[in-house]
């Protein structure tokens, strides 16, 4: 399978499902966190296509960096449906624009200069900023109980159309399940569908 959609994806989808039993024997409140991105709007819902497999070349990356950030937000509703009252809640969030040395050598060009401009104007976050509102959600005891969300700046935001579409949620979630069927157990797929 396509490498990001394997490793921004699909491979938070398995941790999820192998460590939900700990998760559910572990005390009253526990979270997952799963960072998506404004970027989930450049992101194309498209099952047929969802694992490329044109040439390289052609790889049309910000679309598909946008795909797995939707369907973090996805996942996140879809999940937190299925474990509804249980002691486990799950959260998606945009961080904001971080200035962090994920930059650093992998933007030449135009991006460089736009990227320079922001910093001139304090629009990134530094890291302390961009992780303020991640740890919030993961330990403030005033966010206990809140589930499924998609949060933006700390606080809760509409995402997408596509992001918000339970059927498509739902489409995803079986076509999630079936590709990461032969990496867990039949007690962890029971468990990531709700079950005990």
């Amino acid at each position: 399978m396509e490498m990001l959609l394997q490793v921004n994806y699909l491979s938070h989808f398995v941790m999820i499902a192998k460590l939900l039993g700990v998760m559910q024997q572990s005390g009253p409140d526990c979270r997952i966190l799963l960072m998506s991105s404004v970027a989930h709007k450049a992101g194309t819902f498209d099952l047929k296509t969802m694992d490329y497999c044109g040439l390289p070349d052609d790889f049309p990356s910000f679309n598909y960096y946008g795909r797995s950030k939707l369907y973090h937000i996805m996942q996140a509703a879809a999940l937190g449906r299925r474990i509804s009252g249980s002691n486990v809640i799950i959260n998606s969030i945009h961080p904001g624009i971080v200035d962090t040395s994920i930059w650093r050598g992998c933007i030449t060009g135009i991006k460089k200069c736009l990227l320079c401009c922001m910093q001139c104007y304090g629009v990134p976050k530094s890291a302390f900023q961009g992780a303020k509102c991640s740890i919030g959600l993961t330990v403030n005891p005033k966010h206990a109980g809140v589930n499924g969300l998609y949060w933006v700046h700390c606080k809760i935001v509409t995402p997408s159309s596509d992001a918000r579409n339970t059927r498509k949620q739902e489409e995803l979630w079986e076509t999630s399940t079936d590709l990461v069927r032969p990496y867990l157990t039949e007690e962890e797929m029971t468990r990531i569908n709700g079950g005990n």
